[in-house]
């Protein structure tokens, strides 16, 4: 898988994953002022014509994120989750090559540790159905 990246929807002012109405709306709240970033789409440092036709040229849905999240990078959520470059390799390897009780054992707990943990420190229990090969 390597690394990957997220390209945020600064353009969805309203956080529904959707360039649209609501926005428009938020943006015109805000018209004539300089707030410091969004809506001010082109950093002029006023909120006008040319940051609502930005925003009409990015209409439609869009990857987001709520508003003031920190999308981290492929190895910074891996360590976030105390997962290893070599675990990760481990991971592809048995999602490739492995059973399919691997597999389900393998992915839930990967999952566990993605969606669970942070700073390597876990809430909640798994529910996965093996020993957990990244502990």
């Amino acid at each position: 898988m390597g690394s990957y990246e997220f390209e945020s929807c600064i353009w969805d002012l309203n956080g529904d994953c959707e360039v649209g109405t609501q926005d428009i709306l938020a943006l015109f709240a805000l018209w004539g002022t300089d707030p410091g970033g969004p809506p001010d789409f082109n950093d002029d440092g006023i909120v006008n014509t040319s940051d609502l036709l930005i925003l009409f040229a990015n209409w439609g849905p869009c990857y987001c994120a709520p508003f003031g999240t920190i999308v981290l990078s492929f190895e910074d959520e891996l360590d976030d989750a105390c997962i290893s470059e070599a675990e990760w390799d481990d991971y592809e390897y048995i999602m490739q090559n492995g059973t399919e009780e691997e597999k389900e054992n393998y992915d839930c707990w990967m999952t566990h540790w993605i969606e669970d943990c942070d700073k390597c420190t876990c809430t909640g229990e798994s529910g996965c159905p093996g020993e957990d090969p990244f502990d």
